[in-house]
């Protein structure tokens, strides 16, 4: 199988993790499960109109533009749609689903990590 160097996706929001800017997409096409990041540039659009980050819930259909950067996907843009079981009123924070093999256990107190921490984190032998 190809690797996806950029472009458009399309999915189901798995998990959203905002303490570190990320989220977990089930791609629809290859039915394959991504992880991407968003910038402080990525654009977000919720049910067409500009939006941000605190929009993002598990279980939305989403569609985002993405590049590979440092080996990693970026979202350039990210446009959602609301879900009957995420309503669009809701306002809060995105709540954290239950612990997540693939990444450590967040807290609500958790903050960024930089690009060393996150390497010295995911290869603690380095």
């Amino acid at each position: 199988m190809e690797a996806f160097t950029g472009g458009w996706l399309q999915g189901t929001i798995v998990s959203v993790h905002p303490a570190r800017d990320l989220l977990v997409l089930r791609a629809q096409e290859t039915k394959r499960t991504l992880a991407i990041r968003w910038v402080p540039e990525t654009q977000f659009a919720f049910e067409g109109r500009p939006s941000s980050s605190e929009k993002l819930r598990s279980g939305q259909q989403a569609r985002i533009h993405c590049r590979v950067a440092n080996y990693e996907l970026k979202a350039e843009n990210i446009s959602i749609a609301s879900s009957e079981s995420c309503p669009a009123q809701h306002v809060g924070p995105v709540p954290s689903p239950g612990p997540d093999s693939a990444l450590p256990a967040l807290r609500p107190d958790a903050k960024s990590l930089s690009l060393y921490e996150r390497r010295r984190t995911y290869h603690p032998d380095r």
